[in-house]
C-alpha cells in the first residue's frame, strides 16, 4: 500500500510537471530530469517506509503479497481489530503481533513512572470521553501522556489506532473544556 501511495504521488508530480504553464517552452530533458528527481524521490519514500523495522527478528518479507499482508496485520493490531484468521499466520499474523506489541508500547498510560502522580479517575475519564467521541470501545483508547494543566486540572493524551486527542480533566474525572479531536501534547 506505501509503495502504490508512492507511484501515486509519482505520477502526480509527472502530470504536474508535464501540465504546467511552462510545459510548451520546456525543453523534453527538463522534464525527463524533473521526473527522474521525483521518481527518486517517491523511491526513497517508499523504501524508508518499507524499512521492516517491525519485521519480526530474522524475518523478511520479500514480496509485496507478504509486505501487504505483513502490513494488513500490523494495522489491525495496532488498531485492535479482530484477528483475520483467512491470511496466512508467517505474514499477516507476525503483523499483528507486532502491531499489538506497539500498541502496548503506547498504552503507557495504564501505569508507570510516566503516569505518577496523575489521578487514575481523569485519565479514566478522558478515556471514556474519547471512546464515546470516536464511538470505539474503552478497551481500544489508550493514555500515552498527561501534563499538569492550569488550576488543578490535567491535560491527559489519548489515542486509538491512528487517532489522537486531548482531555483537560479534573482530578474527579469529569471533564473540563472540550474534547480536542486530533491534538496533542
Amino acid at each position: 500500500m506505501k509503495k502504490s501511495a508512492a507511484t501515486a504521488m509519482l505520477l502526480s508530480l509527472a502530470l504536474a510537471a508535464s501540465s504546467g504553464p511552462g510545459f510548451a517552452k520546456t525543453k523534453g530533458k527538463d522534464v525527463a530530469a524533473a521526473i527522474a528527481i521525483a521518481a527518486a524521490a517517491a523511491l526513497g519514500v517508499a523504501a524508508l517506509a518499507q524499512d521492516g523495522s517491525d519485521y519480526p527478528p530474522g524475518k523478511t518479507f520479500t514480496t509485496g503479497q507478504q509486505k501487504a499482508e505483513f502490513e494488513a496485520g500490523y494495522r489491525d493490531g495496532l488498531a485492535g481489530a479482530r484477528y483475520r484468521s483467512n491470511l496466512p499466520a508467517s505474514t499477516y499474523g507476525a503483523g499483528y503481533d507486532a502491531g499489538v506489541r506497539e500498541r502496548k508500547l503506547q498504552q503507557g498510560g495504564q501505569g508507570g513512572k510516566k503516569f505518577a502522580g496523575v489521578p487514575q479517575k481523569a485519565m479514566k475519564g478522558c478515556v471514556e470521553k474519547a471512546a464515546n467521541n470516536w464511538k470505539l470501545r474503552k478497551s481500544n483508547v489508550y493514555a500515552t501522556d498527561a501534563r499538569k494543566g492550569a488550576a488543578g486540572t490535567w491535560l491527559i493524551e489519548v489515542v486509538a489506532g491512528r487517532r489522537q486527542g486531548v482531555c483537560n480533566m479534573a482530578a474527579d474525572g469529569t471533564t473540563k473544556g472540550k474534547f480536542i479531536d486530533g491534538g496533542s501534547l
